[in-house]
């Protein structure tokens, strides 16, 4: 009919007015935002899939499809309705209602019209209108423009009404085509159709088909629509709240998808008719031939258009992509986009099955590749217009594979959907598109691609294979092109630690790798931390299992011929470290996928083809470990290890034999260590992992372990013991759980027994050996206290339980370090315990348990102040024994445990119980018990004493060996353990060599102990024990010289800095020292007597050298004297040394000192003269003058003048013997008066003379 020249205008149209038209309830796009990658079926409630739309439209074309009798050609051919097929399809009943299509009007676009004739007599006014609507909405989206995306709400609602019209008339349409043109091919007289004639519907049907097709042509592409169209065109609240943008992009969906279903309508009704295409959009590409034999209908070139226009926006989206992006960008600008892509996959799904056409894959096929849409503007290059471009031409797409990669990645999901948008969970596969993806892998393999690159390329098809069933014409075209690429390294190439980082792996680390290849549940993240090599095996791995699963062992025979036929021996031989690695997991994980043992000794044949002796370091570390890794496998599978540990024994002897070699350079051993650390740590992780030791593990323990043990450092060593310990380890554990199973019935596995032979021969000389060592590991304490329980578990394969146990107990030889970690293990063990306590009933000399109390001292000694947790084990066990609780209930002690300092209580104690013993027989057994403690103590701290190195060690020996001697010494009077000790401590060789200096580590411990020894010693009476007479005097003379003064003659000497006193000054001055000494008097006494009779003693008139110390000394001890009491009794013993030593001294030092320690002790005879009475002090004078006047008459003036103002009545009381002298000299020389002697005794004696009485000081 004539187009009338009718202004639009818009027409507020209610929801309710549209919603009861007579056509079913209006649908529309409606934006859920953009997609969510985490979610499949992340579609709006309101959506196209949500309300069923999908189902409606295969209901009517069912219909449509069985009532058509006139359609041959269109015909589903035979098998291709599968029995899968949707429900929906199999459901036939219109959504119409009769009431509401009885109405006789329809509101389009603002007008009224009725329903039966609308497009019979306004079909080109209607198109005008829809065209005008579409021009509404695009003008207002390009006014958003300029207002920068702002959203008004009136506007909006504005758009919807306008999308809303349109919608309405395109629902029209289809309602029409299905109820009164389908009605009338029927002849159906009910329709009141006014089309009754065949050739006035195809007339009818081509001109609304090229209305359609002009008003495709007017909206155009989105893909034409400017970018910030598309960017801004999502929106999470729907449509009610969107922009122009939005409406704009949602209004073409909703064309789009209103086409599809009146074309597939059209093409419906009239199959046999050829319909004349008049737009060049649907031309393109109408010149090729298609590969299927299939005449492409019209239905089929709008298909093509949409989804040349979508995969354009996909296109549009993926050049501004890196590789990481692909599997998390999608192609997808929002939600109904996906929509539309579920949708078109559906409908083309359906519409092969029901009618022979074309898949979705094939369509996407053709659009990717460029055989659609390409008109022949483009080849003459005349770009006319309304003309589309070459879609890659326009886009400047230069990575066809990726993109088509990248967009089967995301699309092939979307077939897992069902008509309604659901995830369907009975689907096990969806169709393939293999064919495609071989064909972009096969071009991009034979060019250059990075690693970044092939990554990215290896988890989208990971992904896209997971939903296909599987096929090895793709693994076949991976492997060729990985096989050729085994030596490299697959690393991406960047500047970053991400490229730089290389993960050493293990074995046990190889072979979890290779086994996590199996999990069908990695999600992308996790896969993309491995290179592509690892995707590839990933890949392979899942196909494979896929075959092997549902019995087709057929095709895994196939891929397992070509794999083997690729290796030789050459082939082998040039393999590098990272090609080697490459093999290795190939051959693991191919192993663990099929389960093929054979396949496994194929791996293990294969290195045999290399030469193990001309390999570099690093394939012969891939090759160990890839021999465990099969082991781990051979485990993993309960299947007995000896094939590969027979592989492996021979690789080992010949390291360990180069290991051990002298005329190794130091370079070469350093390589060699690092292919044992490589054995060690596969071993190690080898035992942690065998479940029971059953499957020949005891083979891994050869004489080549004894042998490299012998040349190992001690930092080698650590790792041999962390092993040969978890080896004792898990087989004590083992034996033990057997036992308690089995009981009386206890038969030891054979492989347990043949482990622990291996364990004594090949590790226990070794652990003997390395405990003796200065430098010990304490893990070798570990590794003796594991082999002492195994022989208690197995003693038919061990050495007697007491034999070991002396070994690291009694031997001094053993560390002490060692013997304590031993002993505080082992004595936690209730079954050795047990056996102690069972083995000796007498407490006797050679017991197990006086060796036990032995090596307590000797690690209570040597170990320092501060105890272990080891040594506390020890002691509470020791302090357990019957003898020691038999003492403790002598004196009622229960708690010893308790005590800080426990052997000095220990001592304390022994001593109580001596003193309170009343019977002589019970003094001596407890004298007799208590030597068996203490008679190798100084075989056991001599070693350390020889060589002292640590202060406080030392201090806490000597501290506690004093403390010994201090409470003991009674007790052990005459046990040659006493003197043995106080020689070791305090009379070393080296005191006795006056060139050699005392070591000053000892010089400076013996200062703060020596106290300790003579306050022991002073309870033993010197008089019965020369012993301790002459050590008195060794201390006397040997540790007086040794030690500084504080004064020096009055005066502070260079020695100032000493805090501390001369050790034997601090002996007879200290008041805790000297009450702790027994009778002190006569200790002074001692002390005085022999330093007159070794420092003080003049010979033939001439002093000795050391007298100038022994008067300091003296000097020291008297002014620290607080009793001026003991001072006074001193001078009886003192005053004629003294006397002697000023007379004739020349050295005004000494005589300065002599005369300050005089002065001392004259005043303090002259305050306690009742103590001391004069005429004992005057008989000393007396005696001294009569001895010496004759020669120093001169010199005993100065003296005796010094002498008078110390002690005035004192020196009156001896006038007269003076004058006697005086005369007798006189006479004796027969010259008469001597006037010069004379003139130095005036003074003298006229002080003498005129004082009557004691002048006061």
């Amino acid at each position: 009919m004539p187009q009338s020249n009718v202004s639009f205008q818009t027409h507020h149209i209610s929801i309710t007015t549209i919603t009861t038209l007579p056509i079913r309830p209006l649908v529309m796009f409606v934006c859920n935002g953009e997609v969510n990658p985490n979610c499949l079926d992340d579609f709006h409630p309101e959506s196209y899939l949500s309300k069923g739309t999908l189902k409606d439209f295969f209901q009517h074309t069912q219909v449509s499809a069985s009532t058509s009798t006139h359609l041959p050609t269109q015909h589903k051919p035979i098998g291709l309705l599968d029995d899968d097929d949707d429900v929906c399809m199999k459901e036939v009943n219109l959504a119409v209602d009769s009431n509401i299509i009885g109405s006789n009007g329809i509101w389009l676009f603002g007008f009224k019209y009725f329903v039966r004739t609308a497009l019979d007599f306004h079909l080109e006014r209607l198109f005008l209108l829809f065209r005008q609507s579409v021009n509404h909405v695009v003008n207002n989206a390009e006014r958003d423009t300029l207002r920068m995306g702002e959203v008004n709400s009136h506007q909006s609602r504005e758009l919807l009404s306008q999308r809303e019209q349109i919608k309405t008339f395109l629902d029209y349409i289809n309602y029409y085509l299905q109820k009164y043109v389908l009605s009338s091919m029927r002849n159906d007289q009910a329709s009141d159709c006014n089309i009754p004639e065949e050739t006035n519907n195809h007339v009818f049907l081509q001109q609304l088909f090229h209305n359609i097709q002009l008003s495709l042509q007017h909206i155009g592409p989105i893909s034409e629509l400017p970018r910030h169209f598309l960017q801004n065109s999502t929106c999470r609240h729907g449509s009610k709240g969107g922009s122009g943008f939005y409406h704009t992009l949602h209004m073409h969906l909703d064309i789009y998808w209103s086409t599809v279903e009146i074309v597939f309508r059209i093409v419906d009704l009239c199959p046999d008719h050829s319909f004349e295409i008049t737009s060049e959009m649907l031309h393109c590409g109408s010149h090729l031939i298609p590969k299927d034999e299939i005449e492409p209908d019209v239905f089929q070139r709008i298909v093509g258009f949409i989804l040349w226009d979508l995969s354009t926006i996909a296109c549009q989206c993926f050049s501004n992509l890196v590789f990481s992006d692909y599997t998390k960008v999608s192609p997808f600008t929002c939600t109904c986009v996906k929509e539309t892509w579920t949708m078109l996959i559906q409908v083309l799904k359906h519409r092969q099955r029901s009618r022979g056409g074309r898949s979705f894959w094939y369509a996407l096929y053709e659009v990717i590749n460029g055989h659609k849409l390409v008109s022949s503007d483009i080849a003459t290059g005349d770009k006319t217009a309304g003309t589309i471009p070459d879609f890659y031409s326009k886009n400047e797409l230069k990575n066809i594979p990726g993109f088509c990669i990248w967009m089967i990645f995301h699309l092939a999901p979307l077939y897992k959907l069902n008509n309604f948008g659901k995830i369907d969970t009975g689907q096990r596969y969806v169709e393939s598109n293999y064919e495609e993806i071989v064909s972009q892998i096969r071009g991009l393999l034979a060019g250059q691609v990075s690693e970044e690159e092939l990554q990215c390329y290896m988890l989208c098809s990971i992904q896209i294979c997971r939903l296909w069933k599987a096929d090895l014409t793709f693994i076949n075209v991976l492997w060729n092109y990985f096989f050729r690429k085994l030596n490299n390294t697959f690393k991406v190439t960047t500047s970053g630690l991400p490229g730089m980082v290389i993960k050493v792996k293990t074995a046990r680390e190889l072979f979890e790798e290779c086994l996590k290849l199996n999990n069908k549940d990695f999600d992308l993240a996790t896969l993309s931390k491995g290179n592509s090599f690892h995707l590839f095996l990933y890949l392979t791995c899942q196909q494979l299992k896929e075959f092997v699963n549902d019995g087709n062992n057929s095709a895994w025979r196939n891929f397992k011929g070509r794999l083997l036929s690729k290796f030789h021996q050459r082939g082998m031989q040039e393999l590098t470290e990272p090609g080697l690695t490459h093999f290795t997991k190939l051959f693991l994980s191919l192993t663990l996928c099929t389960h093929d043992e054979q396949l496994l000794r194929s791996l293990l044949d294969f290195y045999n083809m290399i030469d193990f002796r001309l390999a570099d370091t690093k394939r012969q570390c891939v090759i160990i470990k890839g021999i465990y890794a099969g082991m781990f496998i051979f485990m993993h599978w309960n299947n007995d290890c000896s094939a590969a540990i027979d592989r492996l024994i021979p690789l080992l002897n010949y390291i360990s034999s180069k290991f051990a070699s002298d005329s190794i350079d130091v370079h070469k051993r350093r390589d060699l260590w690092d292919v044992l650390k490589v054995y060690i740590d596969c071993l190690q992780d080898f035992i942690d992992s065998s479940p029971e030791f059953t499957l020949s593990e005891y083979k891994l323990i050869t004489k080549d372990i004894n042998l490299i043990l012998t040349v190992c450092r001690n930092f080698e060593i650590c790792s041999m013991v962390v092993l040969f310990s978890a080896v004792l380890s898990k087989l004590l554990s083992l034996v033990k759980t057997q036992q308690e199973i089995e009981g009386d019935m206890f038969i030891p596995n054979d492989h347990h027994e043949q482990m622990a032979q291996n364990m004594w021969v090949n590790v226990f000389p070794f652990v003997e050996s390395e405990a003796k060592s200065p430098n010990a590991l304490p893990e070798i304490a570990d590794l003796a206290a594991q082999f002492l329980c195994l022989s208690l578990t197995l003693p038919d394969w061990s050495p007697s339980f007491f034999s070991v146990f002396s070994k690291f107990v009694c031997d001094i030889s053993i560390n002490v370090s060692v013997t304590c970690r031993f002993l505080g293990h082992v004595l936690a063990e209730p079954s050795v315990t047990e056996n102690l306590e069972a083995s000796e009933d007498q407490f006797h000399k050679g017991s197990l348990q006086i060796k036990l109390i032995h090596s307590w001292l000797r690690c209570c000694l040597l170990l320092g102040p501060v105890p272990s947790k080891q040594l506390e084990v020890v002691t509470k066990y020791v302090l357990d024994l019957p003898i020691i609780k038999r003492i403790c209930s002598v004196v009622n002690k229960t708690d010893l445990a308790s005590e800080c300092e426990i052997l000095i209580e220990l001592f304390k104690m022994f001593a109580k119980a001596h003193e309170i013993t009343v019977s002589w027989e019970d003094k001596m057994k407890l004298k007799e018990d208590i030597k068996l403690f203490f008679e190798d103590i100084s075989v056991s701290i001599q070693p350390l004493l020889d060589n002292p190195s640590n202060m406080s060690v030392v201090r806490h020996i000597y501290t506690t060996i004093g403390n010994l001697v201090k409470y003991c010494a009674p007790l052990l009077f005459n046990v040659p353990c006493l003197q043995q000790v106080i020689d070791c401590l305090l009379f070393p060789h080296s005191l006795f060599i006056p060139s050699k200096p005392l070591n000053p580590m000892i010089k400076s411990v013996v200062h703060d102990t020596l106290h300790l020894f003579v306050s022991g010693l002073s309870k033993i009476s010197s008089r019965y024990a020369p012993y301790v007479q002459r050590r008195l005097k060794d201390i006397v003379l040997q540790y007086l010289p040794r030690f500084p003064l504080k004064y020096n003659g009055g005066e502070q000497t260079n020695f100032t800095f000493q805090i501390k006193p001369h050790p034997l000054v601090h002996l007879l001055t200290d008041r805790l020292v000297t009450n702790s000494i027994c009778n002190m008097r006569n200790f002074r006494n001692f002390i005085w007597v022999t330093l007159q009779e070794n420092t003080l003693k003049a010979e033939g008139l001439k002093l000795p050298e050391s007298t100038i110390i022994g008067v300091q000394f003296i000097g020291e001890v008297i002014d620290m004297t607080e009793s001026t009491e003991d001072v006074a009794k001193d001078t009886l013993l003192l005053l004629r040394p003294l006397l002697e030593c000023y007379l004739l001294t020349k050295t005004s030092q000494l005589r300065q000192s002599t005369t300050q320690v005089l002065n001392l002790l004259l005043k303090a005879c002259y305050q306690y003269s009742t103590e001391v009475p004069c005429k004992e002090l005057l008989e000393i004078l007396n005696q001294f003058l009569s001895d010496y006047f004759a020669n120093f008459p001169a010199s005993l003036s100065q003296l005796w003048n010094k002498l008078f103002l110390f002690y005035p009545g004192l020196l009156q009381e001896n006038r007269p013997v003076l004058l006697s002298l005086l005369e007798k000299l006189e006479l004796k020389r027969g010259t008469g008066t001597d006037n010069n002697l004379r003139q130095h005794w005036l003074t003298y004696l006229n002080k003498t003379d005129k004082t009557q009485e004691t002048v006061s000081l």
